[in-house]
């Protein structure tokens, strides 16, 4: 149960990221607040209401924000105990 609450955190947190991330680009990249809540709003929200172009450059802006989730060894051993 203790290693799936740690992978479980890590999802989590790194979708909050992405949210995070996706509302300061969004700014950036068309000058109006997102109102985006979820992580598979970050994609449908992008897909349905923008031109392909800023598509792009708000998914890969996000991309480049955000840091993936990292897995050491000394992580996985703290895990397992």
């Amino acid at each position: 149960m203790k290693q799936k609450k740690f992978f479980f955190n890590i999802q989590e947190q790194y979708e909050n990221d992405v949210v995070a991330a996706e509302k300061d680009v969004s700014i950036e990249v068309t000058g109006k607040k997102s109102r985006v809540r979820s992580f598979g709003g970050v994609f449908k929200k992008n897909i349905i209401n923008l031109n392909l172009k800023m598509v792009k450059k708000i998914l890969k802006d996000i991309v480049n924000k955000v840091s993936f989730p990292y897995l050491n060894v000394q992580n996985l051993e703290k895990v397992g105990n």
